[in-house]
């Protein structure tokens, strides 16, 4: 199921839980199992299993990117949603 995220006029379709609760997306076909990604953690919120990488405990998850910057194959991905809005008229003062 996805919803629809506007970036200006262009909408963007997410899958629900992304723009719930992002979360990062491990993808197993891609994972080598070198564990860089749990070795780096540091909330240790990665673990292993069968050899692959996943996110053992999502609630300990502060969304620091090592993981996805160690990854050597690319395998891990931390979506961003990105809301874009008016500025705010305190912002569109010039000084």
């Amino acid at each position: 199921m996805s919803v629809q995220v506007t970036f200006g006029t262009c909408p963007v379709p997410l899958p629900r839980a992304m723009a719930a609760d992002p979360l990062p997306a491990i993808d197993s076909n891609l994972c080598t199992g070198c564990h860089r990604c749990v070795d780096i953690c540091p909330t240790r919120a990665l673990d292993q299993t069968a050899g692959k990488a996943f996110l053992s405990h999502p609630d300990l998850c502060t969304y620091c990117t090592a993981c996805e910057d160690v990854c050597p194959v690319g395998a891990i991905a931390l979506p961003f949603v990105i809301v874009l809005g008016p500025l705010s008229p305190s912002l569109n003062a010039v000084p």
